[in-house]
């Protein structure tokens, strides 16, 4: 890369923060479902709810966030966001020694979940520019993206061990530790180059609104939003039910199941990133 000294322990660190996130979210991913069903016996419809609230929270965020973060601090959003994910997160084992954990808990914390993941992926690609000059923002891409297809094989098959070992949902906060860990690097990445970002006019509207018009104006971006938006809702039918199929219909440990998930996680196919499919649309400001 052709960042050097500080720029390169900046990368590094904030490397080793999405390392320590993209774990983390595939095994909050794959574990509220399991929690959901495993401790307080989901219907099949609970699931569906599940599946659709978590894609429309990436769905809103994916259109309207992209300016919003390009306009504040990213290494302060990504830090947000690692926060939100934690504290909500905690909660469901917080509720679970106390006795009162219910679905609606389990729904709310997976929607608030995936729309602050899908903010912390656009920050993550928009703080690269203040970290790493022009020439080397290729490579770190790669290596981000990389990284991601890693958690995608591993996060699943650890969701699964976790599962086994710790009773669900007590697993998941070794998730919230893992944001937290993810916080802690990237408060030591120190302040990067300066980038120039356009104010926000009046003229923008709401950045819902503009998101998608902006989306729509475009012919490539339309036909992508388009077979991305079909796939959401086929891969969405399956995604809420194959968990319950495996774990009541197969009755599959839940160690087994999460290896399941990873050899699904190593195919190249465009639906294996789920709740990413509109995370980076809009971002017109973006550098």
């Amino acid at each position: 890369m052709a960042a050097t000294g500080a720029g390169e322990q900046d990368f590094n660190r904030l490397w080793a923060a999405q390392a320590v996130s993209a774990f983390g979210a595939r095994i909050a991913r794959e574990g509220l479902p399991i929690a959901a069903i495993t401790t307080l016996t989901a219907s099949p419809a609970a699931l569906g709810i599940l599946s659709a609230l978590t894609g429309l929270a990436s769905l809103v965020l994916g259109l309207s966030a992209g300016g919003w973060v390009d306009r504040r601090p990213r290494r302060g959003v990504l830090i947000a966001m690692n926060l939100v994910r934690a504290a909500t997160l905690a909660i469901i084992p917080l509720a679970a020694l106390a006795g009162f954990l219910t679905l609606p808990m389990i729904l709310t914390a997976a929607t608030v979940i995936a729309g602050a993941s899908t903010v912390f992926v656009m920050a993550e690609h928009a703080i690269l520019p203040e970290l790493v000059a022009p020439e080397a923002l290729i490579t770190a891409n790669a290596r981000l993206s990389a990284t991601d297809s890693v958690a995608e094989i591993g996060g699943p098959a650890l969701a699964g061990v976790l599962f086994q070992i710790l009773t669900a949902p007590f697993a998941v906060a070794a998730t919230a530790v893992s944001w937290l860990a993810s916080a802690l690097l990237l408060l030591r990445i120190r302040r990067g180059r300066p980038v120039e970002t356009e104010p926000r006019t009046q003229a923008q509207g709401p950045s819902f609104l503009s998101g998608l018009r902006t989306t729509w104006a475009d012919r490539e971006i339309r036909v992508l939003f388009l077979i991305q938006m079909a796939w959401g809702l086929t891969a969405g039918v399956f995604g809420s039910v194959y968990v319950l199929f495996a774990l009541r219909t197969l009755q599959l440990p839940t160690g087994l199941l999460g290896l399941a998930i990873a050899c699904g996680g190593s195919a190249p196919w465009p639906g294996r990133r789920r709740g990413r499919c509109c995370s980076v649309v809009w971002a017109p400001d973006r550098p």
